[in-house]
């Protein structure tokens, strides 16, 4: 490009500019004529997807992208092809990437088509060329996407036969941008005659503000995968999709029809008036994804139990006051979103695989689902593969978030340790995670043994703590709000950084966008199964810091720190009990662990050596009690939460390792 800069130095200011305006939709010759060599050896199909991702699709979602293409199971396949050949690239977060110069080259072959007129060209995403082909009603057989950023546009007014001639269109999408989540201004696109038509090739619709109040009767949706009305006047759901959103549109209750959706998948409401679910909606198997927000539901149904596909639930911003026992029944929930729920007061048991519970800002909010038996004594010899543990792991941390919930009482502190105590029942569950829970206190428990004014604390690892297994730390913090402070709302993060005498510096993110108006505590548990303290005589400082992020209106006023560890059960070999730390020098010279009958590698079958031994429980004494109460009983909450985190690192390990 400075090339062919550098031939317009003697120019005038008019041919300055209107070369500019070509070089940002043309390239240069060399570099494009370099950059096709590898895009003439794709086949067709291949060719096809490429030029999809270039003008329509770059920073989407890889598996939406090949979802609504004509062959799925064949775009996945291009989709790797095409990172094979550097053509393009999977971020981490599964988004379609490509350079700017094959992302210009690819939109350059469309414009090739026919570069005088637009309407001949396979994809149009320039607002401009989209503009003038649909204002003029020039539409063509040729067109199989159109892409219009209707923010970038004025209003237009289509003739109700404007796709007739567009049989092959398969995309379609006329969007607004968001900004915070958001869209910002009204449709443009206007249907004053109404619409008589719309391709049966169409995979992908999205109509932001879509005006009218059904699509044309004589569309057959066979072919859908996606449907998106956001903001429209629909009042219709029709069969077939597998991404239905309807945010913000004129439905004003959920048909009972919506259960015969079998192949949906994703499912969006958000913002649509509709008081009530229908009764059974047991019709929905293969739903994944199920946003609700801001409904004014005032019930959710027994039935929804039966979602057994759902793994993302948001129900935040709704009116209801329970919800049913049978939402314990979803196995692969992983998200559930409560927040806002003003007139929620009580939580059932929840779902075993429950990662994140977002229930801040319930107002009302007391009642929380107290636990159930849990083991005392867990078999020793399942220690052995914490060694082979890996303390790294990119999985979110396991939090519950209660901020602002004012009336919670001390079960809060019990609820996370039931999902735990559930989750190692889970050999899919393959991943050791932290653990973070937030809600309204102004101290911390008792039995954190290890306490510090402030935000930092340094403690020291007893002598003789290997005779012990090392599991990790359970820590707390109190976060106090400055009341007299302007930045009421203000969003913060959490996190702790601790550092071994060895020079060993770690770190995690305990809480994160978090928004409280009264002092706030924090509890958690960091496991560090690979890390070993010191032996013999030797000991080690370990110290501490908690710090607040985007620090505006808040302080840490104290914290605290407790190492666990795994104590040997005197009173029965091969089995051990959680300890957070040593309480005297007596406690710290008992004998070591040592572990009997280790499996080996063999692929012998039968009973595992080292599982979990269950026959032994303890039914935990609950009672209605305060907050304080609970707070305050020595590791209650926490002996449940890691001995139940031991429990699924030896899942892990067994079933990595090949054992069954």
């Amino acid at each position: 490009k400075l090339e062919a800069l550098g031939q317009f130095l003697t120019k005038s200011k008019l041919d300055w500019k209107n070369a500019l305006k070509n070089l940002t939709r043309i390239s240069n010759p060399n570099i494009y004529d370099v950059l096709k060599i590898s895009y003439n050896e794709l086949k067709k199909e291949e060719k096809s997807i490429f030029l999809d991702i270039a003008c329509f699709f770059k920073g989407e979602d890889k598996d939406y992208m090949t979802m609504i293409q004509d062959y799925p199971d064949y775009a996945d396949y291009g989709v790797n092809f095409l990172v094979d050949k550097s053509l393009i690239t999977i971020s981490c977060y599964n988004k379609l990437q490509m350079h700017d110069l094959l992302q210009e080259m690819g939109q350059e072959i469309v414009r090739q088509e026919s570069v005088r007129d637009p309407s001949k060209r396979s994809r149009l995403w320039h607002h401009e060329d989209v503009y003038n082909v649909l204002k003029r009603n020039k539409g063509t057989i040729a067109i199989e996407g159109i892409f219009l950023d209707m923010s970038k546009i004025r209003d237009i007014h289509l003739a109700c036969g404007t796709f007739t001639s567009m049989s092959n269109l398969r995309l379609l999408k006329f969007y607004m941008p968001n900004r915070d989540g958001f869209s910002i201004m009204s449709s443009k696109v206007h249907l004053d005659q109404g619409l008589e038509y719309l391709p049966e090739e169409l995979r992908y619709l999205h109509w932001y503000g879509y005006p009218l109040r059904t699509l044309p009767s004589n569309f057959d949706p066979e072919n859908l995968i996606a449907l998106n009305l956001p903001y429209s006047k629909v009042e219709q759901i029709w069969k077939g999709e597998k991404y239905l959103n309807v945010d913000g549109s004129a439905i004003s209750h959920l048909p009972s029809s919506i259960a015969d959706l079998n192949k949906l998948e994703d499912l969006s409401f958000f913002g649509c008036k509709a008081s009530v679910l229908p009764r059974v909606l047991s019709g929905l198997s293969s739903l994944k994804w199920m946003e609700l927000r801001d409904c004014d539901l005032i019930k959710i149904p027994q039935d929804i139990g039966s979602l057994s596909s759902l793994e993302w639930f948001v129900l935040s911003g709704n009116n209801f006051e329970h919800l049913p026992a049978s939402i314990k029944k979803l196995s692969r929930l992983t998200y559930l979103n409560l927040s806002g729920c003003n007139m929620l007061r009580s939580l059932p048991e929840l779902p075993i695989r429950l990662i994140c519970l977002d229930a801040r800002n319930c107002e009302r909010l007391r009642t929380l689902q107290e636990l159930p038996s849990c083991p005392e004594e867990l078999d020793a010899s399942i220690l052995e593969s914490l060694s082979k543990h890996s303390r790294e792991s990119t999985q979110p941390r396991i939090y519950f978030n209660f901020t602002n919930c004012l009336k919670v009482n001390g079960n809060a502190y019990n609820i996370l340790a039931e999902i735990k105590l559930r989750l190692f029942n889970e050999k899919n569950f393959d991943t050791q995670r932290g653990i973070s829970i937030c809600l309204p206190g102004s101290g911390i428990p008792d039995w954190f043994s290890n306490q510090s004014s402030g935000s930092s604390i340094t403690i020291q690892l007893p002598r003789h703590c290997c005779n012990r297994i090392f599991i990790g730390f359970a820590f707390s913090a109190v976060i106090e709000f400055q009341r007299d402070s302007d930045a009421r709302g203000e969003y913060f993060h959490v996190r702790c950084d601790y550092t071994f005498e060895n020079k060993h510096v770690d770190h995690c993110h305990l809480v994160q966008y978090l928004t409280i108006d009264s002092d706030h505590v924090i509890l958690g548990f960091q496991p560090c199964c690979d890390i070993q303290p010191p032996d013999g005589d030797h000991s080690a400082a370990v110290s501490f810091r908690f710090l607040i992020e985007n620090k505006k209106c808040h302080n840490e006023k104290c914290c605290g720190v407790n190492p666990v560890y795994a104590n040997p059960n005197m009173t029965k070999s091969n089995t051990f009990t959680l300890k957070f730390a040593a309480s005297s020098e007596e406690e710290c010279t008992k004998p070591r662990i040592e572990f009997h009958d280790k499996p080996s590698r063999s692929g012998a079958t039968g009973n595992i050596p080292g599982s979990v031994r269950r026959e032994n429980t303890t039914t935990l004494q609950q009672q209605s009690c305060s907050s304080s109460q609970i707070f305050h009983k020595r590791g209650g909450f926490f002996s449940f939460l890691i001995r139940n985190e031991v429990m699924l690192c030896s899942v892990q390990f067994f079933a990595q390792t090949g054992f069954r």
